[in-house]
């Protein structure tokens, strides 16, 4: 069975089981683990990832979205190129940003409530703050940042101390990688 199929395995399970999901959310490397999934050294790509569209409002419709995917070895949220732009010209709102983001993890179902909104605010201070780097690293294509599940277990580990702390833990090893 592929990690892929494991994976899709242990999120039908959190779909049924609120306890599972509880566990899931509260650990996800050792959700992982137990699932028979390995959480670092050997990375394939997804096939078939779950991915949702976060929109910012409006301008979703000028090309503004975030896609968030979930795979095996962790989460990906991918930005259109527009919205990479308007982040890199200091036209992106922390509040819109954060409002995308927000949608798209809730599209996936991989945390939800005040635990996803601080996760989300804290995700679109990081962004909004790396701007040199997106500028960078951006080939016009837009840019993603992927995050792996030892590192969402820290995010997760962070969120009681709300989006700024949460902010100042991704910065470290939160960075874009081009579309």
């Amino acid at each position: 069975m592929s990690f892929d199929q494991k994976f899709a395995d242990l999120m039908a399970q959190c779909e049924s089981d609120p306890s599972a999901k509880a566990s899931f959310e509260k650990d996800p490397v050792a959700a992982l683990q137990s699932a028979g999934i390995p959480v670092v050294p050997s990375f394939q790509p997804p096939s078939a990832p779950a991915t949702a569209p976060g929109l910012m409002g409006a301008a979703a419709s000028d090309g503004e979205h975030v896609n968030v995917t979930s795979a095996w070895w962790g989460i990906d949220f991918r930005m259109s190129e527009k919205l990479t732009q308007d982040i890199a010209i200091g036209a992106g709102a922390t509040e819109g940003l954060t409002a995308a983001l927000l949608g798209g993890l809730a599209a996936v179902n991989i945390v939800a409530g005040a635990a996803a909104g601080v996760i989300a605010a804290g995700l679109a201070i990081v962004i909004i703050e790396k701007v040199a780097e997106i500028e960078i690293v951006d080939n016009g294509s837009g840019v993603h940042w992927p995050i792996s599940w030892p590192q969402w277990a820290g995010l997760i580990a962070s969120v009681p101390a709300g989006p700024i702390a949460m902010a100042a833990s991704a910065n470290l090893f939160l960075h874009p990688v081009r579309n």
